[in-house]
């Protein structure tokens, strides 16, 4: 008799070249419905050139850009874990730091938004410092196919 596994599948899909889309359909407010696709980690740089960095990488014909706000950067955690906070998954190895979005302060324009990975905290830091870069897209849902087992994940 054979075991039944109990391991439930990743809902993160590799697509290639180490990036990943994220099995979760999103829904925009106008009712279209898309996924979210994510690159490695691209490095570490300041905020002043880290939309750079996420707008010059190639991969899969690039359109490619910083997570828009922490909103997006947070569907890659996992709460239910800690060090890192990231689900495992799309940590990449990551266990400390913090990673970019593309919001900046609207009050103090040298801050902007950034996550840790290891307790998945939302803070602000200065746009001089340093935190890593992971760019993320949005595929329309009729453009791409997830598998069932993976969405239902």
């Amino acid at each position: 008799m054979s075991k039944k596994s109990n391991a439930k599948p990743s809902r993160w899909i590799d697509i290639g070249e180490g990036c990943k889309r994220d099995a979760i359909l999103y829904t925009r407010l106008d009712g279209s419905q898309f996924y979210r696709e994510w690159t490695p980690w691209l490095g570490e740089t300041t905020h002043r050139n880290a939309p750079a960095m996420a707008e010059a990488c190639t991969l899969f014909g690039g359109s490619w850009s910083l997570p828009a706000d922490p909103s997006v950067l947070i569907t890659t955690l996992d709460y239910f874990k800690h060090s890192p906070a990231m689900h495992p998954d799309i940590a990449d190895g990551k266990t400390s730091g913090w990673a970019w979005t593309a919001q900046i302060d609207p009050s103090i324009s040298s801050l902007a938004f950034g996550v840790v990975l290891s307790n998945g905290r939302v803070l602000w830091n200065f746009r001089l410092s340093w935190g890593l870069v992971r760019a993320c897209r949005e595929v329309c849902a009729n453009e791409c196919k997830v598998s069932r087992s993976a969405a239902n994940g």
